[in-house]
């Protein structure tokens, strides 16, 4: 992503797929309501679901102000042959900073907001479902995070903050 570019300097994502051995442009996402200071690009992940001929795009956004400031968004893109704006999610409490990290591994996508918890969604190709979440009052719980089969690690992001937390997570396939 690049915070500070696309209209209203809200933020820009920017698609390449591999076509012949070569990465081309595909598509610019931008957000549809985005501000100045909202940082949509900050965090960028994509999900497959097997099999399946289209992917989606989560783009974190948080420092958007929805009920309140930095609440925090996602925005989901549905991509095949063309690219299609799916549903946004958002935060609800200040400061929230949802979508600070996004991260994916086939058809689960793990979302952040810093210090509060991690959100899953299972992308089932015709609804986006919430599957769970983990809590933490650890500081800056949710800055770096990577999931992997039903696991998701998150870390704190700073140096006095570098602990380590593991929750596993099941969910139905």
């Amino acid at each position: 992503g690049a915070t500070g570019a696309g209209p209203n300097a809200s933020g820009a994502a920017y698609v390449y797929r591999n076509t012949f051995d070569t990465f081309e442009y595909f598509s610019t996402l931008v957000p549809e309501n985005g501000s100045g200071s909202d940082y949509f690009g900050l965090s960028v992940a994509i999900s497959t679901v097997p099999r399946a001929s289209e992917s989606l795009i989560a783009v974190g956004s948080p420092y958007t102000d929805r009920t309140t400031t930095n609440v925090g968004s996602v925005y989901f893109y549905r991509i095949s042959e063309l690219v299609a704006f799916t549903e946004e999610k958002s935060g609800s409490v200040y400061n929230q900073k949802y979508g600070y990290t996004v991260a994916s591994e086939e058809s689960r996508i793990a979302v952040s907001s810093i210090g509060r918890k991690v959100d899953i969604y299972e992308d089932k190709l015709d609804e986006l479902l919430y599957s769970g979440s983990m809590t933490s009052a650890a500081n800056y719980f949710g800055t770096k995070m990577a999931i992997s089969g039903n696991t998701v690690v998150t870390a704190g992001g700073y140096s006095w903050d570098e602990s380590l937390y593991q929750q596993t997570i099941c969910v139905d396939f």
